[in-house]
């Protein structure tokens, strides 16, 4: 055997020995991205998975970026396959997993951010063990991360007629549990379906109709704060009126949870008023201007020719306004929805 033959031959064994393919040298192949087929090439895949996690419990914050970068990019490539992606997803469901129960609060963060970038590209829900676990995680930062990842996952349960019950349910914990605006936010972004991929113009109604409960859940809790004092981020909560009145939203609604979409944007008027008579804020006047707009949406199809004159009356205060004036036009929008058949 010639030199260089030995020299090959003694590099292919190292490699066989020490698993220093591609896949553990931190990428996968162009071939196996593009499988249609991918389950033949699940134990390569999971050789990448595995390499990757464990670097994510490095205590190197360089190492730990890099694996998550890797992890990512893996699903973001053009020519990426469903096939692929429902294998790596279920792969990295599988091994992330008991990264969430880390008591080293950085590596729970970046693996859940490697989640949360996968499961914007992914398009199933095989990451939402994942998910849930890191949206329950008790540090709002890592919980975040969670909501991100559960705002790509959802609509893929929804359209699959998958139940998003306990998904739906760790978001609205997520939002009891972090008082933060930011958390707030993102946890109406995640259930009212706010995703870059058409808004809910691919809902249709008989799709909707078994997940509305869990949107009004979250609204009817923030709602309740404002008997007390303003949350953060109260315009977050003009984003669930919108929803509420979205055409496909409305239409899906049963009668009483229309009634009920109705009584807590009224309520959030009287709270959001009640909190800005206390302590004058801008973003409180917006709120009500909004809500109030979203009224105005809602007229149309109840054909309430009253309430769609209060509610533009209404949506016209700004800063000025007085407190009495703001409650009087409020009261007027409460009488038209009651004299409503």
């Amino acid at each position: 055997m010639s030199h260089h033959r030995q020299t090959r031959h003694l590099l292919l064994i190292l490699l066989i020995a020490f698993g220093s393919g591609p896949a553990a040298m931190g990428q996968l192949t162009k071939s196996v991205r593009e499988s249609v087929d991918a389950k033949s090439s699940r134990p390569v895949i999971d050789t990448f998975v595995a390499a990757q996690i464990k670097n994510l419990s490095s205590e190197d914050a360089k190492i730990q970026k890099n694996a998550r970068d890797l992890l990512a990019n893996e699903a973001s490539y053009p020519t990426v396959s469903s096939g692929f992606l429902d294998e790596y997803a279920d792969s990295l469901n599988a091994a992330v997993l008991p990264l969430a129960n880390s008591p080293d609060f950085h590596v729970r963060l970046s693996a859940a951010i490697a989640v949360a970038r996968v499961a914007a590209k992914a398009g199933n829900t095989r990451l939402s063990g994942a998910t849930i676990a890191f949206t329950k995680d008790k540090n709002p930062a890592v919980a975040l991360w969670g909501l991100k990842a559960a705002k790509y996952i959802l609509p893929s349960m929804i359209l699959g007629l998958q139940a998003p019950g306990p998904m739906g349910q760790a978001v609205i914990d997520a939002a009891k549990l972090h008082s933060t605006g930011a958390v707030a936010e993102e946890a109406y972004n995640t259930l009212l379906l706010q995703t870059d991929a058409g808004g809910l113009r691919g809902f249709q109604p008989a799709v909707l109709k078994p997940y509305l409960p869990i949107p009004i859940g979250l609204f009817e809790y923030r709602v309740k704060l404002y008997e007390d004092f303003a949350p953060p981020q109260p315009l977050a909560d003009t984003l669930a009126c919108k929803f509420f009145v979205n055409v496909n939203v409305w239409q899906a609604m049963t009668v009483p949870q229309q009634r009920q979409a109705q009584q807590l944007m009224l309520d959030l008027l009287k709270g959001a008023a009640k909190q800005n008579a206390a302590d004058s804020k801008p973003e409180l006047v917006e709120v009500i201007r909004q809500t109030a707009g979203a009224f105005e949406v809602a007229a149309g199809p109840l054909k309430n020719d009253p309430l769609k004159k209060a509610a533009h009356l209404l949506s016209t205060i700004n800063n000025e306004t007085t407190a009495g004036e703001i409650d009087t036009r409020i009261t007027a929008v409460e009488d038209a929805i009651k004299s409503a058949p």
